[in-house]
Formats: C-alpha cells, structure tokens, sequence
C-alpha cells in the first residue's frame, strides 16, 4: 500500500458532486475525519493534494500551498457559475463565493469553539476559517469530474491572528456533547436553531473580544438577542426570560430580578448612576475600572455565560420549532419557578480549587511530627490547614466558594488530627472566612489509585465551556502532591493554557514535580500551621522517608 492510498480521498467521498469548495482552519487539530450531513472536516495532512490538480496547476496557489495543506480541511458542495470551466472569476463572483463559504466554515467552527471555550479567557482557538498566512485568506474550488481547481485569495478577509495553543478535539472524549449541538446544521433546523446558529457567532465574538469592558457590553446585547431576537425591548422586559433558564425557584428568580438592575441600569439613594452599563456605554467607563477586586471583572463575565449557556441549552433542545413555540415554554417555565419557593442557601463557586493527594499529604503531615517530635502535642487543625493553604498562594475569593477535593485510597485518620476523625467524616464540612466559604469533599479510588488521582487531575485541567463541563471551571487549581509520576509534559501542556496549577510539594532537592511553576513547600506550611519556627533543630540523624 502506498502513502496516497492510506491518504483521504475527497474525489471518492464525493464522486458524485461537481464542485467542492475546501476551506483551510488553522489551529485546527480534530482527531478523525467528522462528517455532518454533506459536510466533512478533514484532519490536518490525511487528504490526497495530487488528486486536486490532476489537470490544472495554478502557479499562485503553489506559493501558499504548504501553508494551506498544513490546516484542517471543511469541504462541503458548492454551486458554482462559470461560463468556461477553465475561464476566472469576476471579482463580484469572486467576493461572492467567498463570503458566503467562509461565513458558513464558521458556523461550524462556532460549534466547537462554543463547546471548548469560555468567554472570559481562552487558549484554544482556531484561526479563521481561509486564513492561509500573512494577509491573505482563501479557499480551492474543486471539480472532482474535472480533477482540477481553482484557487480564490483576498487580502484581509482576517484582521488578526489568533495566538495562544490549537483548538484539540478529540472526537471520541466529546461525542456525546457534539452530538447535542451539531444539530443546529442539520436541514431541518427550525427557526429555533436558526436563531441559535446566529447566537453562536455573537459567541465566539465575545470570545474573541479583547478587553473584559467589549466583552460585558456584548454579552449583555447577546442576551437581548437571545430573549427577543426580532425587535428591540429594554432589558427591564428581557431580563426574567434568560433568568428562568438559570433558576428553580421563586425566591432565586427574584434575587436575580435585582441583580440585572445592578448589571446595567441602576440608581442609588443619592439618584447616581451605579449600573454596570449604562456606566460602560454612557459614562465612558470601563468595567475593570469600576469593581475592587481584580478578579471581579473575569466573575462578571463567568455569570453572563452562565445565564447565555443555560438559555442557550434550551434552545438546543428546542432547535426544530418555531419562535412561538419556545416562547410558550418559556412562559412555562416562569410559572414553574413562580410555584416553587425552596431555595438553597449557599455560595457560589470560585475559580478555585485544592486538590489533595491524601496519601502524600498524610506522610509528608507526619514526617513534619517526626522531623520535630518536641511539637507532638500541637494538633493537626484542619480548619487552620484550609485557612493556611489559600493565604500561602494569595487566592482572596471571598463570598465564593472554594472546594477542597481529597483523593483518597482508604479512611485513614489525619496524622495527630485534634478531632480524631477519619478522612471521610470530614466530607461536606468546612469554613466561612474572609479568604472564602471553604467545602471538604472527599473521592476515594477503586482501582489505581494513582492512576485515578491523575484522571481527575486532568479533569479539573480540561478546558471547555464549563456549563457544559462544570468540572473544567476552574482556572486556579492549587495541587498537594509530589513522587506520583504526573509527567512533565502534561505539567508542561497546563502552562501552554489558561489554567494556573500552584503545587504544594516537597523541597527543590526531593521533589518529583515540574519545577517552573509557582509552587510552595507544603512542610514548611504545616510547620506554619503547627506553630514550628523554621529555625529550630530538626532531630538528629533524621533520615526523610517521604
């Protein structure tokens, strides 16, 4: 078997059709060739060129062709009118042919950056769909009766280049989310998902938008778009459509009524203006200007999504009907919200994470005893411990929540613990302080148990949108472990995102770990902790185990 025959063949998968037109993505690393009706992405070189210009060689398209085959591949059927089948293109054809084929390659793309990304921040999206390099974009029309193609370019379709990791889709790890969502492009997509098609493209432009100020204003118009797509209503009328996709309860609902006041347009006691747009679009100011905390504009624009991407599922769900059908649900629905008064008390969850490698974490606990046995009589306090692991990093998330995942492999005790309780009776308890609400939750493995530890790890580095995937949330994971084998290109692939792993381990001259991140020596925390002063003599002849 030759190379060209292990290769794709887009001539055999369409034999039937006269002209193809192929659009080069990117920044686009899709695991196995996908097909979507008459559409088919090709993964970066698997498709046989030759067979492309079997009759005519175009001399422009050889001066890009390395870059243009060294991208993802959407082909779909095209209508094409030429008088000569060897004859060029007028310039309104050509403008013509490219606008719209591109226009429809990002509908496609949407879906999957709609899938894996957040509006806040994102690492993995792909170039435009026709971005061949420099300035120009482009697209091959191919004839497979004819084995030729012409070759269609324009300066500046693309104003910018997307910097940051590919878009990776491993299509087998995201069937079953890809299978909901791709049928906005089916052929008997009603006008629900058409107008979710349209939402989809506001999307990925807030995701593409450069500052948090661009992206508040346009998530706020997508949601306007979302709740009345064919005229214009003030926010006031709108607001209580997208809430009741985000709610289930009265008392909720109502809390969020007051909340979208504040969100855009909202007077205080004095009549001065504190609404966050009306701020933004008529008071020149930007959102990064007008909260405390800095990591409060990047919240902001998580609760937006959250309220789009819940709205946004129902209309998935709901992609066949008509406009007047999805209103009837929706008003449904409010009635629903309206007779249920139960609400859950709590708080909502941070970008944060702790995830503990009991087992380590335990020796390392009782090394420190051992290294100081004078100090036995202090007890390990776990509410102390919480405390001292979110100040060590500097993680300020107060009136969030901050969950502490411990992996476990058995109920063991806590080393020298003051409560004398075993690892599990410690799940679902925690602490309210002004660092955070603090929530212990306990796993424990099956099977491998470092295997398993890694498999959550991974989990938690994931990036997708976290509505769909409410693991992947957060972007803060602070990691106690060390000696577990996690290899230094994974370590090495979360630094390439936007995740930020801070790594509780041992010292420089013991650890396993990957040594270019922000890390601290979990010892010398529990030392903190215990009241150890860093200067005092460790035993003698002590020899580390851990």
């Amino acid at each position: 078997m030759t190379n060209l025959d292990k290769l794709y063949s887009i001539k055999k998968d369409y034999n039937d059709e006269k002209s193809l037109v192929i659009i080069p993505v990117g920044k686009f690393n899709i695991s196995n060739k996908y097909q979507i009706g008459d559409i088919t992405i090709y993964p970066i070189g698997t498709v046989n060129t030759e067979e492309l210009f079997e009759i005519k060689v175009d001399f422009n398209f050889a001066e890009v062709k390395e870059d243009f085959f060294n991208s993802a591949l959407i082909v779909f059927p095209v209508s094409i009118h030429k008088e000569q089948p060897f004859g060029n293109f007028t310039v309104e054809q050509k403008n013509q042919v490219l606008n719209s084929n591109l226009s429809k390659a990002e509908e496609i793309l949407n879906i999957f950056k709609y899938i894996y990304c957040n509006l806040d921040k994102t690492s993995v999206l792909t170039q435009k769909a026709g971005y061949i390099n420099n300035i120009y974009s482009g697209v091959l029309i191919y004839y497979p009766h004819l084995g030729m193609s012409d070759f269609l370019k324009e300066k500046y379709k693309v104003n910018k280049e997307f910097i940051g990791k590919s878009l990776i889709v491993e299509l087998k790890e995201i069937k079953e989310i890809l299978d909901k969502h791709i049928v906005i492009l089916d052929r008997n997509c009603g006008e629900v998902g058409n107008i979710t098609k349209h939402a989809l493209q506001l999307y990925a432009n807030i995701v593409e938008a450069s500052s948090y100020t661009n992206k508040y204003v346009q998530a706020l118009s997508l949601i306007e778009y979302l709740t009345n797509p064919f005229e214009f209503e003030k926010m006031q009328k709108l607001k209580g459509h997208v809430i009741a996709f985000s709610v289930d309860n009265k008392k909720t609902y109502h809390e969020l009524s007051e909340r979208f006041k504040f969100l855009t347009g909202l007077k205080d006691e004095q009549g001065i203006e504190i609404g966050i747009r009306t701020n933004i679009v008529h008071n020149g100011k930007l959102l990064e200007q007008m909260l405390n905390k800095p990591y409060e504009p990047e919240f902001m624009i998580k609760e937006l999504q959250y309220y789009i991407c819940n709205y946004l599922e129902a209309c998935f769900e709901s992609y066949k009907e008509s406009w007047e059908k999805f209103i009837e649900k929706r008003e449904k629905r409010k009635k629903e919200i309206e007779s249920n008064s139960n609400k859950f008390e709590g708080k909502y969850e941070a970008d944060t994470l702790v995830l503990i490698d009991f087992e380590f974490f335990n020796k390392a606990l009782k090394e420190v005893y051992q290294m100081y046995p004078q100090h036995h009589q202090k007890k390990f306090d776990m509410g102390t411990f919480l405390y001292g692991c979110i100040a060590q990093v500097g993680l300020e998330r107060q009136g969030f929540k901050i969950p502490f995942h411990f992996i476990i492999n058995s109920n063991d005790r806590i080393y020298n613990d003051a409560q004398k309780k075993n690892i599990l009776d410690y799940e679902q308890l925690g602490a309210d302080t002004p660092l955070g609400e603090f929530d212990i939750y306990v796993s424990q493995t099956e099977g491998n148990y470092l295997a398993d530890f890694k498999n959550i790890l991974c989990q938690y580095t994931l990036e997708r949108n976290y509505v769909l995937v409410p693991s992947s949330k957060f972007d803060n994971i602070i990691l106690i472990s060390d000696k577990n084998d996690i290899s230094m290109e994974f370590f090495e692939e979360v630094e390439q995102s936007v995740k930020q792993i801070y790594l509780g381990r041992l010292d420089n001259k013991r650890t396993a770990a990957y040594p270019n991140f922000t890390w601290f020596d979990i010892q010398y925390l529990f030392c903190g902790i215990l009241g150890i002063e860093l200067w005092e003599e460790v035993k003698p002849n002590f020899i580390f185990e851990v």
